[in-house]
């Protein structure tokens, strides 16, 4: 394989799948996990707890209705805290030898419904290939169903309020696929009034044959793909695609850097990279209800509270599996290089200021956010690797490290080469999240001399 430069370069054959949330369990039961065990607090007085706060550090701001409409990127959180009071701070490093809006309508595309967009993407992937509001068909490949076997299978789908929120109908067949390579499978939806007039999409599930959806766990389903968002109006008599506001601006994008292909349900990426000589191309794509549901969720918690968050439900721990097993598509076997390799891809994400991606000052953003809108500043990229090394399968000891109006992460080592911190007799190594070609140990000479908090996740 050879990368857009015509030199050598190395990658998985098939895109891997970030579901969010660990996955989407169980349809039109969605939850999420709080941070847990922090202080109450209320940091700007309005008497609203931070955790229960748009904007924590806004008096004038506590719920969302409180935010005008300004654009895409003006959120409608603004929560995060400086210096936690649960960090140690240490005099210097150590170095050893080396808002919402209504949303936008898009006409159909023909009285029968809709067909998948830009579908070449999923390539032998399972995927929803066309909807209306009477039926949902789905593109399944035996290859890509685990565990699949040809009997005992039903496919399900449900119609769900968009993002992953109640269901309004569902529908389900079984699945014969025979000694099919793929097939076409479609599903009757009796679609209802109350439906009407409100954001939707389809979620189609494989779950096992005439078991009730309400007594599986999420281990007993597999997720086969997502619709778009859409809806169908008062007098409509089809379904038309429509635009959630925490949708709009994430189109098709292209750099020297990554790739990014908005498609049916999904956005589908590339990271283009290089880790000790080797070009590697990193692929895999993200439900777009999954990044909604982050974008909504309340913001109002401290840094390590966010890692937390995302090892609690699961996220961290997806995404660090999913890059494991690309370092090994790619060639990368030993834990070193893998490490290497993760610290290369967080690195990769461009540096984006809360200013330019948010529409405020400091604003911390969960690690799916992060990666849809491919980058965002130092402490979005601390959290993000915080939660993948210290997640299985690299179950690391990592920490936060804060010099002055930075942070980064540590990791904790000994007698390894370069900068650490120590926190409680135990040495972290300092890793830049900002920026290409830091390795484990590098500090950037400005704060060579400073004090830093070293904050436990």
């Amino acid at each position: 394989m050879t990368d857009r430069t015509g030199e050598e370069t190395v990658g998985p054959s098939r895109r891997s799948v970030l579901a969010g949330i660990g996955s989407v369990a169980l349809v039109g039961l969605a939850g999420c996990t709080g941070g847990g065990g922090s202080q109450i607090q209320d940091t700007d007085g309005d008497g609203v707890i931070d955790s229960k706060d748009y904007a924590p550090r806004d008096s004038s701001v506590s719920r969302r209705s409180d935010l005008e409409t300004t654009t895409r990127a003006a959120k409608t959180t603004t929560a995060t805290t400086t210096a936690p009071t649960t960090t140690t701070a240490t005099a210097t490093p150590t170095s050893t030898p080396e808002q919402t809006t209504a949303p936008t309508t898009v006409s159909s595309e023909d009285v029968q419904g809709l067909t998948a967009r830009n579908s070449d993407v999923f390539e032998r992937q399972n995927h929803i290939s066309a909807y209306s509001q009477h039926s949902v068909t789905v593109q399944l490949w035996a290859e890509s169903v685990e565990g699949y076997t040809s009997s005992g299978t039903d496919l399900y789908v449900s119609l769900v309020e968009f993002p992953r929120s109640g269901s309004f109908a569902s529908g389900r067949t079984r699945v014969e696929m025979g000694n099919d390579v793929s097939k076409s499978i479609t599903v009757d939806i009796d679609f209802p009034e109350d439906a009407r007039d409100r954001t939707l999409h389809y979620i189609a599930l494989l779950v096992p044959e005439g078991e009730s959806v309400d007594s599986l766990s999420s281990s007993d389903v597999q997720h086969v793909g997502e619709s778009d968002p859409f809806t169908l109006g008062s007098g409509d008599t089809e379904i038309s695609r429509v635009t959630p506001d925490e949708l709009s601006g994430l189109g098709t994008e292209e750099t020297d850097e990554y790739t990014r292909t908005s498609a049916e349900g999904i956005f589908d990426f590339t990271i283009y990279g290089r880790t000790e000589g080797q070009n590697w191309e990193a692929s895999y794509y993200i439900f777009k209800s999954a990044y909604a549901q982050a974008w909504r969720r309340d913001h109002g918690r401290s840094r390590p509270e966010f890692v937390q968050y995302e090892m609690q439900n699961g996220f961290a721990a997806e995404f660090a599996d999913l890059l494991d097993g690309i370092a090994e598509d790619i060639g990368f076997t030993e834990k070193r290089m893998k490490i290497e390799f993760v610290i290369d891809f967080v690195q990769r994400l461009p540096y984006v200021p809360d200013s330019v991606s948010t529409g405020y000052d400091d604003f911390t953003k969960f690690s799916i956010e992060t990666l849809v809108e491919l980058g965002g500043d130092c402490e979005d990229t601390s959290i993000m690797l915080a939660g993948i090394l210290q997640s299985e399968p690299f179950g690391y000891d990592m920490v936060l490290i804060q010099p002055p109006g930075h942070m980064a992460v540590g990791i904790y080592g000994s007698d390894l080469p370069g900068y650490y911190w120590t926190h409680e007799d135990r040495k972290y190594y300092y890793i830049e999240t900002t920026g290409e070609g830091w390795g484990i140990g590098d500090l950037p000479n400005e704060y060579r001399d400073s004090s830093a908090y070293v904050i436990q996740v």
